[in-house]
């Protein structure tokens, strides 16, 4: 998807920002893909990681891809590497996980991802939205299901509708304890439309 003046990526980071007292300094950030800030935003194009580091943030992008300085990881497959484990004070998935085919290890990987207490931020393509664009498509109540499921706290959950055909779930979530559910478990609690839905 990338992080466009549009899709509201940075609107929300700025926001938790704000509103969880962060301290941008230091702070540790993993973002899911190698997002680019697109040219409507500085008017170049450039990877978000060179975005955030100039901020002061700690930034580790995970992309199978390995392009923009991100580490080459599989979501598909579990996160192997200790010093990313429950490291990160935010984890971001601005138009990731709507690309990954096995929807449980990515989600898996995402919530070890996080420190309890760090922060998840979401963007996620609705059902019947972004035409061509994704193999997965989510719910309205995929995230108080994923939250229920995990237990998470929901901080702010709202839509974000670019136009008719780019309609989004924004989502912020609070990690409050390491439980993740079992795969039979987290298949029968959250919903998670195929591309055809």
């Amino acid at each position: 998807m990338g992080i466009s003046g549009t899709n509201g990526a940075l609107a929300m980071f700025r926001d938790v920002v704000r509103t969880e007292r962060l301290v941008v300094a230091g702070l540790r950030m993993a973002e899911l893909g190698n997002q680019s800030l697109r040219k409507d935003v500085l008017g170049v194009q450039i990877p978000a990681k060179k975005f955030f580091e100039a901020m002061g943030i700690v930034h580790v992008s995970i992309d199978i891809n390995g392009k923009d300085g991100a580490l080459a990881l599989d979501l598909r497959q579990p996160i192997a590497r200790p010093d990313l484990l429950e490291s990160f004070d935010v984890v971001t998935n601005f138009g990731t996980l709507e690309h990954v085919d096995r929807q449980y290890p990515a989600w898996l990987n995402t919530h070890r991802l996080a420190k309890t207490g760090g922060l998840f931020l979401h963007l996620l393509p609705r059902t019947g939205s972004w035409p061509g664009h994704c193999d997965i498509r989510y719910r309205d109540d995929f995230v108080p299901s994923l939250a229920a499921a995990c237990g998470y706290e929901v901080v702010k959950l709202y839509n974000h509708d670019i136009d008719a055909d780019h309609r989004l779930i924004a989502a912020v979530l609070r990690k409050t304890g390491a439980v993740f559910p079992s795969e039979a478990e987290f298949a029968s609690r959250v919903s998670i439309d195929p591309a055809g839905a």
